[in-house]
Order: structure tokens, then sequence, then C-alpha cells
């Protein structure tokens, strides 16, 4: 009798240092998660001239004007007007936007009348509609299936190429043009 008595209070206390153990390791597992959410979010609001930094218009904001950006921007709301970004634009799902665009990358999951000259990818999602004309100085174009382009592709070595309003080319060297008016299904 006495035995099982003993065996019941050993097992209750290693039952209760392994408890102990687990919220300690537990602990210790939410406070690194912890940490580098704070640590991410100090890079992405950093004051380092906005390099890492990501700026997020959101649902219901409307913009007019010219806007420049120093690191990434996500646009769900509406903007009327023209946009640089020297990094990373997307346009999200519910995004509206109407614009001469200049910027690195961008991604178009929502709505984007206008022009846009990128240096790097540009990326039509499923949900992304483009109607417009697209500057590369490389041919870096990506439609997904669903996804809307409708418009010219210009790829050209020259960063300062322009479409006029009648649709003619200013500089008519070192370019090829691709015209798009499909939805790829």
């Amino acid at each position: 009798m006495d035995m099982i008595f003993i065996l019941f209070i050993l097992i209750n206390i290693l039952t209760k240092i392994f408890i102990y153990l687990i919220i300690l390791i537990c602990n210790n597992i939410f406070i690194i998660v912890y940490d580098l959410r704070i640590k991410r979010r100090n890079i992405m609001f950093s004051k380092n001239n906005g390099a890492n930094s990501l700026t997020v218009i959101g649902e219901g904001v409307k913009i007019e004007g010219k806007i420049s950006f120093p690191g990434s921007v996500r646009i769900n709301g509406t903007i009327v007007g023209d946009i640089i970004s020297k990094d990373v634009l997307v346009i999200g799902k519910e995004g509206k936007v109407e614009s001469k665009i200049k910027a690195k990358d961008i991604v178009v999951s929502g709505h984007l009348n206008g022009e846009i000259k990128a240096s790097g990818l540009v990326e039509i999602t499923h949900s992304g509609r483009f109607i417009g004309n697209l500057i590369q100085e490389k041919a870096m174009l990506s439609i997904e299936k669903g996804g809307l382009f409708q418009g010219k592709s210009i790829v050209s070595e020259k960063k300062d190429l322009e479409v006029k309003e009648n649709k003619s080319i200013t500089q008519k060297e070192n370019h090829r043009i691709l015209k798009f008016d499909k939805k790829v299904s």
C-alpha cells in the first residue's frame, strides 16, 4: 500500500514538473515569435529614408494628385494621379487606380487604367485588370489565368520612352511593340 502511495506522489510530482517545462518552453517560443514580429514591424516602419518601408492605402481612401513613395506601397483604395514608387507597388483586389505609374515591380490584383513604366516584373493576377500601356526595359510580364491586359506592351532599352495620346511612339528605335487585347482564360 505504501508503495502505491509513494508511486502516486512521484507520478504527481513528475507530471507537475513536465507541465512546468511545457509552459516554460511555450512561453519562450511566444517571446521569440513576439520579438520577430517587433523586429519585422521596426523594419517596415523604420526611419531609414523609407527604403524598407511599406505604405498601405486602405479601402475607402481616395487620393487625387501626384504621389511618391520611397519604398513599397499597397493600394486597396482609389488613386487618380501619377504614382512613383522606388520599390514594389501592389494594387490589391479592391484597389482602383487611374494613373501613370513608375515603379520597379508592379502587381495588379485590382483595376488599373493608365500607363506603367517598370524596370522589373509586372504581374497581373487572376483578379487583375490592366487597361493601358506597359513600358519596360526588359520583357518581364506575367498574366495569371483570368487576368486581363488590354493595351500595348513596349520593351525598350531607353528609359525615357513615352506613348503620346494619339498612341504613337515618340522614339522609334531600340524597342519592340506587342499589342494585347485578350483575357487570359
